[in-house]
């Protein structure tokens, strides 16, 4: 199962989104599951380095331990990161409604 793990700033912004393992939905490489959660990450991290500076973020992919982590430091003032990773979590949280057994989310408090 693949999990993530959301962290929220006390304005309540999704300020982290890391997320770990493998599905299990079906072999590596024809796992729809995995992909889906990957390619909604690593878009997200793409845009992030886009729009904003390095030293507002930090993203860390490992793929020999299948993480990937998304963390904003310093939020803009025009809010497009705080929506950026609101819709990284609406993304995720549709994954994981429609495969419930193969991946998770977890709020840290």
């Amino acid at each position: 199962m693949t999990c993530a793990t959301v962290y929220f700033n006390n304005d309540k912004t999704v300020s982290r989104i890391m997320v770990k393992g493998h599905s299990g939905y079906a072999d590596s490489g024809f796992d729809i599951v995995c992909s889906a959660i990957s390619t909604s990450m690593i878009l997200t991290a793409n845009l992030i380095t886009k729009l904003s500076c390095e030293e507002n973020y930090v993203i860390n992919i490992d793929e020999k331990k299948n993480l990937i982590d998304i963390m904003i430091k310093e939020f803009d003032t025009n809010g497009v990161l705080e929506k950026v990773m609101e819709n990284l979590l609406e993304t995720l949280e549709s994954i994981s409604s429609d495969y419930p057994k193969y991946f998770k989310i977890n709020i840290s408090k």
